[in-house]
């Protein structure tokens, strides 16, 4: 069984930050601040580097950068992903 919503489409956010103690909290903080509850979350270090990513409802380029200003992430994408169950 799928943890998604069958007609559900979702957004990959994903962040380049510093490894500081504090980046993962401020990230989620985030989403959390504006009603969303993402689908999944991962986030893997890399030297000096946190790499997170987070599947949630639709959230724009514009978001995300204005997301990444206010956190201070190094660089931010986001992609759709169509998660619907294809007949």
């Amino acid at each position: 069984m799928s943890s998604f919503p069958t007609e559900a489409i979702f957004a990959r956010f994903s962040a380049k930050a510093f490894a500081e103690p504090g980046v993962f909290a401020r990230v989620i903080e985030i989403f959390a601040k504006r009603n969303i509850v993402p689908g999944r979350i991962s986030s893997e270090r890399r030297g000096d580097w946190l790499f997170i990513e987070i599947e949630a409802s639709e959230l724009s380029q514009a978001a995300a950068e204005r997301i990444a200003a206010s956190i201070g992430v190094e660089s931010v994408e986001v992609s759709n992903l169509d998660l619907r169950k294809t007949a």
